[in-house]
């Protein structure tokens, strides 16, 4: 059984493709000067329908209702806007040349085995404004360089790729400033697969998805942004990154048995913290699954990453299109085509934390999603039966709340979880 689960469960990622570099060093400095100062043109028209704006996100489109912010269709055509995230520029830097050259600051000795991300530019030289030249190597890496003088290392290496997804690729990374490395991981996204721009009052005219992070920026359980800039022809989101951290799904795919209810608790409960802090602020993450929460194995603290499809909700519109897994569809968007996304947060995790406890899931198809009842195994206590037969109500009128889910007995239990450590 275990074995079905764990094959099951492989399947959602799929195969492992090749790693491809995004960001390229021309060997023309006069070709990345010009990049240098370039700004993007998003050309948006404001489409009003009955529900509010209308706008997509990849491959799907969706409706929301009319907030503070103002969405930007890539695709059409009426009101130019600018892309106000700042330019930065790519340089290559050898380990013989200090960070101080590059950032202004006092010297930082790198050890991280770190090269170009493209294995195509080697022994070319970049002669960019204020930085010396040096020719490439086996132990480069490359700099993102700001204004201000904060720079950006993205490492290369076998383990260099955090993640992949239909939206980007996450590298690996490290914050330098002075003679601080702090880790950061760094998504790098095509500007051209970005459809949604908001207008953010603080950030200006961004990728949704970074408008979606400062909304909910200082939540403990989510992703921390920490700055987004403009690369050439692509967007870099830089973003937290706990060292010593495994996704749920890794950690799901090392256990030799499914999780105790102690440590279900733990991850649901602080899942379900940020998802009612995100419901408060409008925001549907819309994509809650094992992949997309992170696990710090030194304190256990949840957080919840990948807002690639997260948008704006507000309480008693509905959401006209699905974007997230297959499996975790909600039976009222099966039926009626159009779901609230609050109840789909609730949905989702109610799915997430029934394969925490039970190691598989609840429903195969979208017959059984709409028709078959739940059956909830014997050995679960009474208040996990109760919580999880409420939170997979198939009536969305019905199903609980995220607060109520919060509040509710099995999650308002006080267990010291020093003694059951993830993983094993």
């Amino acid at each position: 059984c275990l074995e079905k689960r764990v094959r099951k469960r492989k399947t959602r990622r799929g195969k492992k493709k090749t790693s491809k570099p995004l960001i390229k060093v021309s060997s023309d400095p006069t070709h990345d000067q010009q990049h240098l100062t370039k700004s993007v043109n998003i050309h948006g028209k404001h489409n009003q329908s009955s529900s509010g704006n209308v706008g997509r996100c990849g491959n799907y489109s969706y409706t929301h209702s009319q907030n503070s912010s103002t969405e930007i269709d890539n695709h059409d055509s009426n009101i130019d806007k600018t892309f106000t995230v700042r330019d930065a520029r790519v340089v290559p830097l050898a380990n013989h040349c200090t960070t101080s050259e590059v950032t202004g600051h006092h010297n930082v000795d790198f050890t991280e085995d770190s090269a170009l991300l493209d294995d195509t530019d080697q022994n070319r030289t970049a002669n960019t404004t204020g930085i010396r030249s040096c020719h490439h190597s086996e132990d480069l890496f490359v700099l993102v360089k700001k204004e201000n003088g904060v720079a950006y290392a993205v490492c290369k290496g076998e383990d260099r790729i955090l993640g992949r997804g239909g939206f980007g690729i996450v590298y690996k990374g490290f914050k330098l400033e002075g003679t601080t490395q702090i880790p950061v991981a760094i998504k790098v996204v095509e500007k051209s697969s970005i459809d949604c721009f908001v207008e953010d009052d603080e950030l200006g005219f961004v990728p949704e998805e970074v408008a979606m992070l400062n909304k909910i920026k200082g939540h403990p359980n989510a992703i921390q942004l920490i700055d987004c800039v403009s690369i050439y022809d692509f967007v870099a989101i830089i973003m937290e990154r706990p060292v010593s951290c495994k996704d749920l799904f890794d950690i799901l795919a090392q256990q030799t048995s499914v999780m105790s209810e102690i440590q279900a608790r733990k991850i649901i409960k602080e899942l379900s913290s940020v998802l009612l802090a995100m419901e408060k602020k409008g925001i549907v993450h819309r994509d809650i699954k094992s992949e997309n929460i992170l696990v710090d194995l030194d304190n256990e603290e949840v957080k919840l990453i990948d807002f690639g499809l997260a948008t704006t909700c507000t309480p008693g519109k509905t959401i006209k299109k699905f974007c997230g897994t297959r499996e975790n569809t909600p039976p009222e968007y099966i039926l009626n085509g159009e779901y609230e996304g609050p109840k789909e947060a609730v949905w989702t995790s109610g799915l997430l934390l029934y394969y925490l406890v039970c190691g598989d899931e609840p429903f195969c198809n979208f017959l059984e999603t709409t028709m078959k009842p739940l059956r909830v195994p014997s050995f679960l206590s009474s208040d996990l039966k109760d919580l999880l037969l409420g939170m997979l109500k198939k009536n969305p009128s019905r199903r609980l709340t995220m607060e109520q889910v919060c509040h509710h007995p099995w999650m308002t239990t006080q267990t010291n979880y020093f003694y059951f450590p993830f993983g094993y």
